[in-house]
């Protein structure tokens, strides 16, 4: 450890910002309805084992209030409770966010006579319990963990044996919420009755002087009691203390906390899913509706402790639990402020909300797009778990129904429809080879359902968990091809005319290469690549992978069209047969015709942005590193070091990129025809002829080509453009403009930056 770090005041265990106010503790009252920091008290801290002893200390000494609290005290505990509990959420240490409350530190929480207070930290104590906790004789309650969708940097789950209230049935803490609810839902109402009656009792009219005599010697009364209560009283509180705005403010908070708890309490039930997700669906939508009605009611109901240092509310201490950490560990965490929190709680839950849309999905490709389109939008590590709890429940189980290999022969139906998961064809009567398939089908499920789970995963232990996922699809993909061999060679001897396909070979090569190119993709989001090395990046993309995938889908969809058309011709010899012909969606359109739309149009944009920079090269225009200092082969092999595990397609090695990319044609025809070819090893002699190296005109003419040929295959297309295809179309139109005015010489002097804010993955050229 250096001597800087050693030095740095965060390494004084207990001793950190001791001359800041966020480790102190602010005394609050009510001023014009508003909450505001007054006296500072500070508590004790002789424990060196955490905060229970701190706790009953401070309630023996008086300086922590568990009974004869303002409705406008209690809100502030709850707002605070919650800003914690979003920092917690955001990857916080939980010592030194939730548990920083004292209140958390009673055990038995009946300590707290307020039974308001006492549900606010019930509520909170449940809520940590079933979003983390996981203990043998409590595995349902651990809804974050169970799915595991996170690392140390997103979640934080050490409890350091706190109390966590598990004495306590969720069944009786729901019930004390709602009751508690319901009673000061009836406190507001009895509030506004008893300020109606005083207005309609001061506008009596003066026609009746004996009513007028009564009136005036009660409110003397009423007067006189008032001061003698206040010479007496140690406190001293506003009149407008417990107003109904002050009652109302913290009953529909009370609210939210309840609907949330009672929606994590229903999705982590494992039985009973239907029913479990529909009332979570419910209360979450109810809870959204709170939160608005919260945050559109906030400017009339400001807190004065609404910033990002620590809350100043008494029972709150940032040093509480400082023994308990290590002594390396960060000293100070940045809260919430009020705003914040509730914005990012109003965020979870409709996250939240959405991650529950994936029921609506039939097929397996729908819900794995669904999964990566959720997760650009880097979700909270609850809200990921939500979506993968929904979707698997149990254990083998989608949406708690339906078998994982049942839901994987759908997917290798909808590819390719192997003959031996058909009904009534000669290939599924034979049970061997039912057998092999069913073997085939569980081993894919560790490695097919890890790519759903890798999704509920940060960004950037998404591109980890792809190289580790690519080692197990490599495994199965060689078994496939066993499994192909002999499904090939009993369909030869059962029907000997029916044509033949690699169907689970080429449906887990399909998927291999979604992973490697997501692989890669994740590369540019993560801004791990440096501008010079773009080239060979767009390179591979656009020349091996897309051009490869392009191929694998191609193929099914022939084979597809070669099974209608034996099947139309099976029809027309026998009249009386009532098969029919499952026939593509559009007339004219092959099965998989939207996706080879989209990943040739991306095809083309790798090779575009790849034949740009090979003329920006040419012409000096990239900053390159000194070759003293850095070695491109070196470069090249770590940035694909991922793939050399897969065998199908081979990983290209670095002599082979120098030789295709200082000797590659950059001719019209092979811009027409770059689909249509498969690179292997055997072909590349026939996919790339040798010529001499191209200059930087040829090549901004040549990605000029790419471009254009983007724009026609998504302009000429029938079906609505998805907004990544209306993305992609955009750049492409205008990265043609900047290629066809580099390709035109009259910019010799201009410079050339790579615009990331367009698009998540590919730049648009801007000419500086």
């Amino acid at each position: 450890m250096s001597a800087i770090e050693m030095m740095d005041p965060k390494m004084d265990a207990g001793m950190c910002n001791t001359a800041n106010n966020n480790n102190t503790n602010k005394s609050v009252h009510q001023m014009n309805g508003n909450i505001v920091a007054s006296s500072r008290v500070t508590l004790s801290k002789k424990s060196k084992q955490g905060g229970s002893g701190t706790a009953e200390e401070a309630v023996a000494n008086g300086k922590l209030k568990v009974s004869g609290l303002s409705a406008s005290e209690i809100r502030a505990v709850l707002d605070s409770s919650l800003r914690l509990l979003a920092s917690w959420l955001e990857g916080h240490c939980l010592a030194q966010t939730v548990f920083t409350n004292l209140y958390l530190h009673l055990s038995p929480l009946t300590v707290i006579e307020d039974r308001a207070l006492r549900a606010v930290a019930l509520a909170t104590i449940k809520l940590v319990v079933t979003i983390r906790f996981n203990s043998g004789l409590h595995m349902l309650q651990d809804i974050v963990y169970r799915i595991g969708a996170f690392e140390e940097e997103d979640f934080h789950g050490v409890m350091y044996n706190f109390y966590l209230a598990l004495d306590v049935p969720d069944a009786k803490a729901y019930s004390l919420l709602k009751e508690c609810d319901d009673e000061l839902q009836k406190r507001a109402k009895r509030v506004a009755r008893q300020a109606d009656g005083i207005k309609s009792s001061g506008s009596l009219p003066f026609s009746d002087p004996n009513q007028l005599v009564y009136n005036q010697h009660r409110d003397q009364e009423s007067v006189d009691e008032q001061l003698a209560n206040d010479a007496t009283s140690p406190v001293t509180t506003d009149k407008n203390e417990d107003s109904q705005e002050a009652i109302l403010a913290l009953q529909i908070r009370l609210r939210f906390m309840r609907l949330l708890f009672q929606s994590l309490c229903a999705l982590e039930g494992r039985q009973g899913m239907a029913s479990g997700f529909a009332e979570a669906r419910r209360a979450l939508l109810a809870a959204a509706e709170t939160l608005k009605s919260i945050r559109e009611s906030e400017p009339t109901n400001s807190n004065a402790d609404d910033d990002d240092s620590f809350p100043t509310t008494p029972g709150f201490d940032a040093t509480l639990n400082q023994r308990l950490l290590p002594s390396t560990f960060p000293r100070h965490t940045k809260v919430a402020s009020c705003r914040q929190a509730y914005e990012y709680l109003a965020g979870m839950v409709d996250r939240m909300l959405e991650a529950m849309q994936v029921v609506n999905l039939s097929s397996y490709n729908q819900v794995l797009e669904f999964f990566e389109e959720f997760s650009k939008k880097a979700p909270c590590v609850l809200s990921r778990c939500i979506g993968q709890l929904v979707y698997i429940p149990q254990p083998g189980l989608v949406l708690g129904v339906t078998k994982t290999t049942d839901v994987l022969k759908d997917a290798v139906r909808a590819f390719c429809r192997p003959p031996v998961l058909l009904a009534k064809t000669p290939l599924s009567q034979i049970p061997e080879c039912r057998e092999w398939v069913e073997g085939l089908l569980l081993r894919c499920v560790h490695p097919l359902f890890g790519l759903l789970q890798a999704t509920g995963h940060n960004r950037a232990r998404q591109r980890e968990k792809a190289a580790r996922l690519l080692e197990d699809l490599s495994l199965v993909q060689e078994e496939a091809e066993v499994v192909d061999s002999r499904l090939v060679a009993s369909q030869r001897e059962v029907d000997p005319q029916a044509p033949v396909f690699q169907w689970f070979t080429m449906w887990l090569t399909a998927h291999v290469l979604h992973t490697q190119i997501r692989y890669l993709l994740a590369g540019f989001e993560l801004e791990l690549y440096a501008v010079h090395e773009y080239e060979y990046i767009f390179w591979y993309l656009h020349e091996y992978l897309y051009r490869f995938l392009v191929t694998v889908l191609s193929q099914a969809d022939h084979y597809l069209a070669h099974c209608d058309r034996r099947l139309k011709r099976k029809l027309k010899k026998d009249p009386r047969s009532q098969t029919k012909a499952k026939k593509p969606a559009n007339r004219g359109q092959g099965y998989h015709h939207k996706e080879l739309v989209t990943h040739q149009a991306i095809q083309n944009v790798c090779g575009g942005l790849y034949k740009t920079m090979l003329g920006l090269r040419t012409d000096g225009k990239l900053q390159q590193p000194h070759r003293e200092f850095d070695t491109e082969r070196t470069r090249f092999e770590h940035r694909f070091a991922a793939f050399r595990t897969v065998t199908t397609p081979p990983v290209v090695n670095y002599e082979q990129y120098r030789d295709l990319t200082d000797l590659t044609r950059l001719g019209s025809q092979r811009e027409g025809q770059q689909s249509q070819a498969e690179p292997n090893k055997d072909s590349n002699d026939k996919i790339y002829q040798p010529s001499d190296k191209p200059s930087s005109r040829e090549a901004y003419v040549a990605a000029s080509k790419c471009f254009i040929q983007t724009k026609l295959l998504l302009e000429s297309t029938s079906d609505v453009l998805s907004a990544e295809q209306q993305s992609l179309l955009r750049l492409a139109k205008h990265n043609l403009v900047v290629v066809n005015l580099l390709a035109s010489g009259r910019l010799p002097d201009a410079k050339i930056s790579f615009d990331r804010g367009h698009h998540l993955y590919f730049p648009l050229l801007r000419l500086a």
